[in-house]
């Protein structure tokens, strides 16, 4: 509300000290009002965001919860904001301002300072926890992380301020799984020794490619580490997968790339398989760092074919000897899409 400047009276006797607290005070006062009235609308116009009119205080200045109200301050790390309930209009705000952070996001609202006699000085801050009222009810606390401020940004004692408040939404339902990229569909943590990693019937029809990702696998023995495919739920042993580059048919894929893995010596992998329900050949191709049996470490990149004519269900893995001791196995799928 803008308070109404009376006129003044030229015959008073006290004419010319009324013209002192006219230029003195009335006006400011005026303009001051005018201000927070013209943020108000515009802050309707813009969407709503609420502004209360608010003077800026240090934290040692002791203003913010003393009684008198309209005083608003923050740290100088920008981690609390403090603002009384009372703006400087007198209006007392404790019902909109305890609302602020009610909602279930992770950011619960936005505090925006604009200086009033400088708009280009403002500062953005986000609310990121609830508010904590103080015992004496005249103020609160906001825990806030800073977003923007203005180049320059500085506010000193005594500087009238415009806060907008505005409370974000609460946290939506989430969405549905999408038709595509990678699904976590299977994984396996290696926690005692055993001689293979089976998952005999993992592959269906809502996939058209698989990932594997072996991490910090481990073997007892010096041995190389292969793949197999189950069909029907079977591992399939006979001479039906040929490296790349040959003719050779032989009764695994050797993941290693036809070098040792030093035991006791960290295996990580990565494995895409295409084509594991068709009647074609399943093409697997490998990434592979690991030590050898030199313990230098070694990096291997094979590919190979699986040429069994009928479709897969799933794979194994196992050395040439002795255990996988530990290690953790993550299969993904890639959605089929048109």
């Amino acid at each position: 509300m803008v308070t109404p400047i009376a006129p003044l009276d030229r015959t008073s006797p006290t004419f010319r000290s009324d013209v002192d607290v006219f230029f003195g005070a009335r006006i400011p006062n005026f303009v001051s009002e005018v201000n927070a009235l013209a943020a108000n609308l515009n802050s309707i116009a813009a969407g709503g965001a609420y502004a209360l009119p608010y003077v800026f205080h240090s934290t040692a200045s002791g203003a913010v919860g003393n009684g008198v109200g309209g005083s608003f301050a923050f740290l100088a790390n920008n981690s609390n904001l403090f603002i009384d309930f009372k703006d400087s209009r007198g209006n007392v705000n404790t019902g909109l301002l305890a609302n602020l952070t009610s909602g279930t996001s992770a950011i619960k609202a936005t505090i925006r300072a604009v200086k009033q006699n400088d708009p280009s000085t403002w500062v953005i801050y986000n609310i990121t926890g609830p508010i904590v009222t103080d015992p004496s009810g005249l103020y609160l606390t906001c825990p806030t992380a800073l977003v923007a401020y203005s180049t320059g940004f500085v506010f000193t004692e005594g500087d009238p301020a415009i806060l907008y408040f505005q409370r974000t939404g609460d946290k939506g339902d989430q969405g549905p799984t999408g038709t595509t990229g990678y699904q976590v569909i299977a994984s396996f943590g290696i926690g005692a020794s055993i001689a293979a990693v089976n998952f005999a019937n993992l592959f269906t029809a809502d996939y058209g490619r698989y990932v594997i990702y072996i991490e910090d696998l481990m073997l007892d023995t010096l041995a190389g580490l292969n793949l197999r495919f189950a069909v029907g739920g079977a591992y399939d042993s006979g001479a039906k997968y040929t490296p790349a580059g040959t003719q050779n048919l032989v009764s695994q894929i050797a993941l290693s790339g036809g070098t040792a893995i030093a035991a006791g010596k960290s295996f990580n992998a990565k494995i895409e398989i295409y084509n594991a329900l068709g009647i074609g050949t399943k093409a697997v191709f490998v990434n592979a760092l690991f030590y050898g049996s030199t313990a230098s470490l070694t990096a291997a990149a094979p590919a190979a074919g699986y040429t069994g004519t009928s479709p897969t269900s799933g794979f194994q893995l196992f050395p040439d000897s002795g255990n996988i001791t530990t290690g953790t196995v993550r299969i993904y799928g890639v959605k089929n899409t048109l």
